[in-house]
């Protein structure tokens, strides 16, 4: 059996990663680098982010909200986004 931890790392902290860097870039007028900083991955990751190469997965809607609000976060200067993702946890695996 598999922590809720592990599964939102190796399933759904990708799919968060690209539609917040989605976010980031379209949404907000950030650059590769900008959005790069706020998530801690290289410009790179942005990059196949943005192409599809990275975060596929089943896409539902508290998913996007939860992505949404963790750029919104970011913008706002808050980094501590992590109680965002900690409830979408319970929500998908509780």
């Amino acid at each position: 059996m598999k922590p809720r931890c592990e599964k939102v790392v190796s399933k759904l902290l990708p799919i968060l990663r690209a539609l917040v860097a989605r976010e980031l870039v379209e949404r907000y007028g950030l650059t590769q680098q900008e959005a790069a900083r706020l998530l801690n991955v290289t410009q790179g990751a942005i990059s196949q982010y943005l192409r599809g190469m990275r975060g596929k997965g089943k896409i539902d809607s508290d998913v996007v909200a939860t992505s949404r609000r963790i750029a919104s976060a970011l913008i706002a200067g808050d980094l501590g986004v992590e109680g965002y993702i900690c409830e979408l946890c319970r929500k998908k695996f509780g």
